[in-house]
Order: C-alpha cells, then structure tokens, then sequence
C-alpha cells in the first residue's frame, strides 16, 4: 500500500489502551464537572492514575490522550442528556442505552483501530490491534490490510470519513491492493457453541469479500498472464470459496459474450 514505516505505530495493546483512555476520561469527569453529571454517570476506571500514567510513559501518551478526549466528550455529552431528559419513558430509554456502553470494556467488539495522531499535533498514525488476534495470523493480516487502507484513504483525505460506505470501501481497498484472501478467510466465522451457525465478519460480508476478491482475480488475469483461479487456502470457508469461483466463471463468460459482440476473442 505504499505506506512509510515511520507514518505508524503500531501495537497489539489496544485492550490496554482503550482502558487506559477511559480510565483518564473517568479520572478527568470526577475532577472537572459537577456533582449532578457525576452522579448520572456510570462511566467507571479500571484503570488507576498511576497505572494510566506508566502505560502513557511506555509510549503510548498520544492514543491515550486523544481517545480520553473522545471518552471524555461523548461520556459528557450522554450524562447531560439524561439528566436533562424530562420525559420518563425517554429517560429510561436513554439510561438503558448507556448502561449497555457503561458495563461493557472499552473498545468491545473492535478487533483493531487506526488513529490519526495528527488530531494531537503529531505526525502520522496509530494502528491497534487486539492481542487475542495474535492467535490467528490471517486475521491480523486483515485487520492491518484494513487499518493501512484508513491511513491512505481517510490520513491522505481522499475520501471523507463521513461517508456512509467508508469502512465498506476501505475494505475494497485492501482487496485491491493484494489482501482479498485474507479479507475473505475473516468474511465468515462459525458462532461458538453452534456448531452449523456462521456469522459474517468485516464490512463487505462473505458475499462482498467473494464478489470483490472475484472481481480482483479477473481484473489481475486481464493485465498479466497467470491462472484466472486465486490459490484459496484451506482454511477459506467453503461457501466463500464457492461463491468466488461462481462470481468469476460469471466474469469470464460475460466479458467472452462481450469479446464476441466486438469481434475480439478474449486473451
């Protein structure tokens, strides 16, 4: 992707982060607001200051600094709401939605995070990753293919972040800059304890990351002369592998009728 090593951090201590950036966030709402919006707040520290402040110390001073901020004004932002709210049934509704964000870790559910520390005054990005992703290679690949692709789409402003297909077309990047298989090897993951149950993964889904892998593959047998056929490995779920192999024979068998239509036999 053409990105300087020297753009990024990169870590596998995002969990560490995430709850260092809360707990400074809580450290910093007990200090500075009042004693009403303390008192809505369920935001708790797992973290102490003195902990907060090794781990900032270790390196990691600027992800820290910036996502508190964030914790910080979105947790400012929720207990006002509340404590403003009037209407019962809204309130609880409002209560019953930050509680869902107060019990759970910082950072749940993200396997990996890009961060542009120039939104702290320094130069270049960070890129987390969760430690438990250390047991699958493929899926670290992945998750750095994809956080690579915010750093030259969102670092490099060549799309806007507000965009409601961003994450989506990120994910497209990284297909096409090399990374299909391991896009699609994440795409489906069986659910723990169902044993015939899947779950997509990603932004693209099993049927995205197969179409755009796909699509990949011809486009690449069209510029050098290779095997149409991507090696997938084992490990790339049956339904994935199925349905890239259908969605190319169906790229082949258009751009023939279309070669023909023009006269041109497909090379």
């Amino acid at each position: 992707m053409e990105v300087p090593d020297d753009r990024i951090r990169f870590s596998f201590r995002m969990e560490e982060v995430r709850a260092a950036a809360r707990s400074a966030a809580v450290h910093r709402l007990n200090a500075e607001q009042g004693s009403d919006l303390i008192a809505i707040s369920g935001l708790r520290a797992t973290m102490t200051a003195a902990e907060v402040d090794a781990l900032a110390a270790a390196g990691f001073a600027p992800e820290i600094g910036i996502l508190a901020e964030r914790e910080l004004e979105a947790e400012v932002k929720r207990s006002t709401a509340i404590l403003q709210e009037t209407d019962l049934d809204r309130r609880a509704e409002l209560c019953r939605r930050a509680e869902a964000i107060w019990s759970s870790p910082a950072g749940s559910g993200s396997r990996a995070a890009w961060l542009d520390l120039r939104t702290g005054g320094l130069e270049g990005s960070a890129v987390m990753l969760s430690a438990t992703s250390l047991a699958d290679p493929a899926a670290v690949v992945a998750a750095t293919a994809h956080e690579l692709g915010h750093e030259v789409l969102w670092g490099y402003h060549l799309i806007d972040r507000s965009r409601p297909d961003a994450e989506a077309l990120t994910d497209l990047f990284a297909v096409f800059h090399g990374f299909g298989i391991f896009l699609a090897t994440q795409a489906v993951e069986r659910v723990p304890g169902r044993r015939s149950a899947l779950q997509t993964l990603g932004y693209l889904g099993e049927r995205g990351a197969s179409d755009a892998l796909a699509a990949y593959c011809f486009r690449r047998h069209l510029l050098f002369p290779e095997s149409i056929l991507p090696v997938m490995p084992a490990e790339v779920d049956r339904a994935v592998r199925i349905r890239t192999f259908a969605r190319l024979a169906s790229l082949v068998k258009d751009a023939e009728i279309a070669s023909i239509q023009e006269g041109a036999p497909l090379t």
